[in-house]
């Protein structure tokens, strides 16, 4: 073979080692980035169901405490049971609403 042609058998395999290299650290990339989306994807999972689970308890809670003030007032003050009731409902609305605004900031 002659000079040339050997330089360029070099230059291309140097091309292809180049080409080799460039796709093994572009596919390490992409396994860490899908790595690392998997993680957390669980992660947004877990909160989700928590945070169900925090709001099933919750109104579970606050329909007990509604029936238990009912309950205990109705007897003596149907009008006062069913005002306190509904203002305790409204200031946890509003802690609620508050609470979102401030987390979407």
């Amino acid at each position: 073979m002659s000079d040339a042609t050997c330089q360029a058998a070099r230059i291309l395999e140097s091309i292809e080692r180049l080409g080799a290299s460039a796709s093994s650290l572009a596919v390490g990339r992409v396994l860490k980035v899908r790595a690392a989306m998997r993680g957390e994807l669980r992660r947004i999972v877990a909160v989700a169901a928590l945070a169900l689970l925090a709001v099933a308890l919750a109104l579970g809670a606050v329909g007990l405490a509604a029936a238990a003030v009912l309950i205990a007032a109705w007897p003596s003050s149907p009008a006062l049971a069913a005002t306190a009731l509904a203002v305790g409902l409204l200031l946890l609305a509003l802690i609620a609403m508050l609470v979102i605004q401030r987390s979407t900031r």
